[in-house]
């Protein structure tokens, strides 16, 4: 778009230096000719302008639309149910796939509970300075991992998703190994 642009004015830059400095008699017919030029490429510039915002648009609301068709699972532990917000990502649809399943999950540094699946997932780890109470990663390819404290972190991760509202949480998962059903939300 910039290059057309450019190529635009550069022709009607040119076509103004011959109409003045080379022919000297300016005539209306060659005013009229150079006004209306001008008026085309211009008018060309902003429908091409318009059609590439109204394109960007559209884009950003299929965006806005999946944003609010985000996918979200449920955790029950013992009696109590949380939502998870779930990323948009391969991992993500990997593991709703083998949903829904009920795992023992095992105490870790009096923070997290994990668990070691047999089949790996796809990973898109990167390094979070802080890991939030809530979270829901994968360490790995194969370990799932709820965390239900905060701290910050050393560790690569591969984000799943939050847990919307943590009120309960840690009181739920409590000290040991527990037992934790995941389900997919309809």
């Amino acid at each position: 778009m910039y290059f057309i642009k450019m190529n635009v004015f550069k022709r009607l830059k040119l076509l103004l230096f011959n109409m003045f400095y080379k022919n000297k008699n300016l005539t209306l017919k060659k005013y009229i000719l150079f006004l209306a030029g001008i008026t085309v490429c211009s008018v060309i510039i902003f429908i091409k302008n318009n059609m590439a915002n109204n394109s960007l648009v559209n884009h950003n609301n299929s965006l806005f639309t999946e944003q609010l068709e985000q996918k979200t699972m449920n955790i029950l532990i013992e009696d109590k149910v949380f939502t998870v917000m779930l990323d948009n990502s391969k991992t993500v649809d990997e593991l709703l796939e083998i949903l829904p399943m009920e795992i023992e999950m095992s105490e870790l540094n009096g923070n997290e509970k994990y668990y070691y699946f047999s089949n790996n997932l796809t990973t898109n780890s990167y390094k979070p300075e802080k890991i939030n109470k809530g979270d829901i990663m994968l360490y790995g390819d194969n370990c799932l991992v709820i965390f239900y404290k905060t701290f910050y972190n050393t560790y690569n991760y591969t984000y799943i998703g939050h847990i919307d509202d943590v009120a309960g949480l840690e009181e739920a998962v409590g000290s040991y190994n527990v037992k934790v059903k995941f389900e997919q939300k309809n």
